[in-house]
């Protein structure tokens, strides 16, 4: 959304500033301006209208390439050999990361804390920690 009204502007100031520039006329002028002003109109209500529609297309959630939470949970849980019944803590963030859309997991067991980066496209493990716990056996 502030990139529509950025280009706008941006498109604006560059029309105002070469405006006596060259041999059109006011009217010339003002026209290509109304059109400017008007296309970005349309673009600025489309993406507010895909806003409230739920349709963020800034988001990463609208690629249709990725993979879901879920399936992140189950790569991870997976690849750490532990069963979604002994898991607590669960955090699953999508996030981006220099362009890359990654879902960050940490959970822990009764046994270990575990740190999953998984690329949200592919379903690649970027990187994986596992810390172990302390077992006190009260002695």
């Amino acid at each position: 959304m502030k990139r529509y009204i950025i280009t706008v502007l941006s498109v604006l100031s560059m029309l105002f500033i070469f405006a006596g520039c060259g041999s059109k006329t006011a009217n010339d002028v003002g026209s290509n301006i109304q059109s400017t002003v008007d296309s970005a109109e349309d673009k600025v209500e489309s993406g507010m209208n895909d806003m409230q529609n739920g349709n963020d297309n800034n988001s990463a959630n609208t690629n249709t390439n990725q993979i879901t939470k879920d399936e992140a949970k189950a790569i991870a849980f997976k690849h750490a050999n532990v069963n979604e019944a002994d898991v607590y803590d669960l955090d699953v963030d999508l996030e981006k990361d220099n362009g890359t859309s990654k879902y960050d997991i940490s959970f822990e067991t009764k046994s270990a804390e575990y740190d999953y980066d998984i690329h949200a496209e592919t379903g690649e493990i970027l990187s994986s920690s596992k810390d172990d716990k302390v077992q006190n056996n009260g002695g």
